[in-house]
């Protein structure tokens, strides 16, 4: 699989290397390579350098179109599909839409999730357009199995998990217990206090910049300390988001956080600290199971705590403070409506016009409780 053929990953180099289908599997349908040069006559040579130039210059161009999330994403949906398919004795090069619905199938027996479904899907449509003709993965019939497989998933009980919020008060907890030194060094030796200061300072710091700034991981550990400016007219702290999710040409966005937070970026600042140099400089698994820590520290139920919860936590604080809908979503630079609503649903029934009239309803009559409690009957 090679970026000429519609492989993932950088153009001229092989990306076998994360594919685990037999080559005659992972080839393209046409024989015809891509990249195959058509220049001959009097400037062959020039025209097939030419030629070569221009499929790597094309392969960098689609190859940049999708983040390197999706790329392994991406990924991992089209290997499991090459893997199904030679279980099968199929040939991915001329699968057809029968044998989509069944991997499909296959893949919610073995306990797959609806989302995961979906993504696999995805995967495999991509790679098929990337091939050009007929996208069998596209056809209705399957994504009326995915339809069928996501309804049979929710008739039986399962509900998609989300992450659980790490809201302001949340917060104010983990500051409170944070510096309690844990049970983390090599052979499971605690901390000792200079350890677990050091290391709560920037658990501080990671949780409470987060929340503010309603940020993702991958934005969180792209921020830079040159990233991070002084307001010009409030005084209080910018940070400077170079790119996001919906932002992928990175032109950029300035998010505010509180003084909080900002004092906690200045306690783990490095003196003279380089620019370029990245505030938070670890792995999205690292700070995973850094949030889990400081909130079972805190007393905080931690199984949904995930990288997600700093930013549902915000989402819900701007709802509960008044913020309406359009507001949160510039905040968070979401482009759509949809996961705020899912985020801040609760919230958003509890002070709904409904659940406001119904806290005005008197207690009904028959609900009342008798004056004369005494139910013994008098003597006649």
């Amino acid at each position: 699989m090679n970026a000429g053929s519609g492989g993932y990953g950088s153009a001229g180099e092989d990306t076998r290397a994360g594919c685990v289908c037999p080559p005659c599997r992972c080839a393209a349908p046409s024989s015809r390579s891509q990249g195959q040069n058509r220049h001959s006559g009097r400037n062959g040579a020039r025209g097939r350098s030419l030629g070569r130039s221009r499929v790597r210059a094309v392969a960098r161009a689609r190859g940049a179109a999708l983040s390197p999330n999706t790329v392994r994403t991406y990924a991992t949906g089209w290997n499991s599909f090459c893997s199904w398919a030679d279980a099968q004795g199929v040939d991915v090069s001329s699968a057809g839409s029968d044998d989509f619905q069944g991997w499909l199938v296959d893949l919610a027996a073995e306990g797959k999730r609806p989302s995961t479904l979906r993504t696999y899907r995805a995967a495999v449509v991509h790679r098929y357009s990337e091939w050009g003709g007929a996208n069998p993965a596209r056809d209705p019939q399957v994504g009326r199995v995915l339809s069928g497989l996501r309804r049979q998933a929710a008739q039986a009980g399962y509900v998609p998990k989300q992450a659980a919020p790490l809201r302001h008060h949340h917060i104010d907890l983990i500051a409170e217990t944070a510096f309690e030194p844990r049970n983390n060094q090599p052979g499971g030796r605690l901390e000792t206090p200079e350890q677990a200061a050091r290391r709560a300072l920037v658990d501080i710091a990671l949780v409470s910049v987060a929340h503010d700034g309603l940020l993702r991981c991958s934005e969180l550990l792209a921020i830079r300390w040159g990233d991070v400016v002084a307001a010009e007219n409030s005084g209080g702290t910018l940070i400077y988001v170079r790119r996001s999710k919906t932002d992928q040409t990175a032109n950029g966005a300035y998010i505010p956080v509180s003084q909080f937070a900002s004092k906690a970026l200045e306690r783990i600042k490095p003196p003279n600290a380089d620019p370029d140099a990245l505030v938070f400089d670890m792995s999205a698994g690292t700070v995973a199971r850094r949030l889990k820590a400081v909130a079972r520290t805190a007393g905080i139920d931690a199984e949904n705590i995930s990288t997600h919860s700093p930013r549902v936590g915000m989402a819900q604080d701007l709802a509960a403070a008044g913020f309406d809908m359009a507001a949160i979503m510039v905040a968070g630079r979401w482009s759509t409506p949809a996961m705020v609503a899912l985020y801040t649903r609760r919230l958003a029934a509890a002070d709904s016009t409904i659940a406001k009239h119904l806290q005005t309803r008197q207690t009904h009559p028959s609900q009342q409780r008798p004056r004369n409690t005494n139910t013994t009957p008098q003597a006649a």
